[in-house]
């Protein structure tokens, strides 16, 4: 692969982002599929190859890969009439797609080194668990140490259509991007035409001005980016270093944030009124607006007791919700409730359960895939960050056999099992599980656990630091203590042998 942008591409690139496409993809407005080109075979890669390299050299696209089929999805909530009940989506060309993922495998190391490590999206070997784990580790240390902590769950006004361009090129000259990939991308989003195709009457053309492309490889990364500088301007002093957020290992986190789900922490309410009025100031030369009627604020016991007192907030931050627990990243944190994630978790399976009723007709086969794909899929999303004790996770056990029952993953005439004696016995869990084919929940949280864990032994990240750091020469609460990550490991019974992994991980202190 060609690491310079100005080189031409080549044959591999293509067929290599060619191939990570999907195949049951929409078709664009010039109505090529990448899967079409995959059919095609070697010759229309060429060929394809050719023109990619003619847009590069000329810095001048095909108008299709610039226009923009829109559809509108409704939110499940509000007026069907109202424009505002819908979310937009917008369905680029194939051929555009191919091109802007060659593009971005050029320029994605290079200006991932400039985004900070609280950033977890776009980010390889990072999920959305990782951001969950050191968000709710960072609590658990504060709530044990009793330690103040203010959380602000910002929520950002239309994120990707709101942005200005220029200050994405401005910003990408300024850290030493080529002159010549920032024309590309320049070329890229000008000129963008959005065609809405409604039920009746004619077409709708609109020509957005503002903010970038929904549905391109690229859009993720310049949004990053772009909040990436934004955080810089607010929070870092001349020597490129955090001077706000809470202490974690000796040097301050302000934020941790997964795309626009960004949240921001401090230890007081001044600090953190000075945080969010710092983070707006430097938002409104990037054109990013926050809907401060939906961003929340979380608290520590102490905070929240000091507050039921006086209800005393700063002026700027007043028309934030106080909550003691908030959905974030899909799972619902508190820093002062305990797990309060499980009955989300079951209305969850059940929710899933009731979505895939009217397909129970189908062969047995078919029923246990659409078990393992909907159901436990939807029970264990960002499981590697669960802290439950043996009677929770038997709590969540009986809901998913109850589930495996109403499903009839096992016949009927199967339940029972006639012994010696000509008499019958109930099928127990164990063999439950071994007929359907598939481990039990608890063996599932554990291997979920155990793949994560590997993981992160050899990164001195940030997740492994949110993990195994600890306040020096303070005390604890009072009473018997949370479960931390690593003691919740340790008691699963499932983990076994794996037990070892947790004394591979260092103990950061800090003063």
């Amino acid at each position: 692969m060609n690491n310079d942008i100005t080189l031409p591409f080549l044959e591999s690139e293509t067929r290599a982002a060619i191939y990570s496409c999907g195949k049951n993809k929409m078709k664009g407005v010039d109505g090529l599929n990448a899967y079409d080109l995959r059919c095609l075979g070697n010759k229309a890669i060429r060929y394809f190859t050719l023109i990619c390299n003619m847009c590069l050299k000329q810095v001048k696209h095909p108008p299709e890969w610039k226009t923009v089929k829109c559809l509108f999805l409704y939110k499940k909530k509000g007026n069907k009439d109202c424009l505002s009940s819908y979310r937009p989506l917008s369905i680029c060309s194939h051929g555009y797609k191919i091109y802007a993922k060659m593009i971005l495998n050029r320029i994605q190391k290079k200006i991932l080194n400039e985004i900070s490590e609280t950033q977890f999206e776009f980010r390889p070997n990072y999920s959305c668990s990782d951001a969950i784990i050191c968000l709710e580790n960072i609590f658990h240390t504060h709530h044990t140490y009793k330690l103040n902590l203010l959380t602000a769950l910002l929520d950002f006004r239309k994120a990707y259509d709101l942005v200005y361009k220029e200050y994405i090129w401005y910003n990408l000259n300024k850290i030493g991007i080529e002159k010549s990939l920032i024309l590309i991308l320049k070329d890229l989003n000008v000129n963008i035409k959005c065609v809405i195709n409604p039920e009746y009457g004619s077409d709708i053309t609109i020509y957005p001005s503002r903010g970038i492309r929904q549905g391109c490889p690229i859009s993720s990364l310049l949004y990053n980016f772009n909040l990436e500088m934004a955080m810089r301007n607010a929070f870092m002093n001349n020597n490129m270093v955090f001077k706000y957020g809470v202490n974690i290992t000796g040097s301050k986190v302000p934020n941790l944030c997964f795309a626009d789900d960004t949240c921001l922490l401090a230890n007081s309410w001044n600090d953190l009124s000075l945080m969010v009025d710092k983070f707006i100031r430097a938002c409104q030369p990037v054109g990013m607006k926050l809907n401060m009627n939906k961003c929340k604020i979380l608290m520590s016991k102490e905070l929240s007791i000091q507050y039921e007192k006086n209800k005393h907030v700063p002026l700027n931050l007043a028309d934030m919700q106080i909550s003691k627990e908030e959905e974030y990243l899909g799972k619902m944190v508190s820093i002062t409730e305990k797990r309060c994630f499980l009955k989300q978790v079951r209305n969850r399976a059940w929710k899933a359960f009731y979505s895939i009723r009217k397909y129970l007709n189908i062969s047995l086969r078919a029923r246990k895939l659409l078990f393992v794909t909907r159901i436990r899929s939807s029970m264990c999303y960002a499981a590697q960050s669960w802290t439950t004790t043996q009677a929770e996770r038997n709590n969540l056990l009986s809901v998913e056999r109850s589930i495996i029952r109403r499903l009839k993953l096992i016949p009927e005439d199967k339940w029972l099992i006639k012994e010696e004696d000509n008499t019958f016995k109930k099928l127990s869990n164990e063999d439950m599980y071994r007929k359907i084919g598939i481990c039990n929940l608890n063996r599932h949280l554990a291997k979920l656990k155990i793949k994560f864990i590997y993981k992160k032994i050899d990164k001195n990240g940030i997740v492994q630091r949110c993990l195994c750091w600890y306040p020096h020469g303070t005390k604890k609460r009072i009473g018997r203590p949370r479960d931390s990550y690593f003691d919740c490991f340790k008691r699963s019974k499932c983990v076994g042998k794996n037990r070892f992994l947790i004394t591979l991980f260092p103990i950061f202190i800090y003063d």
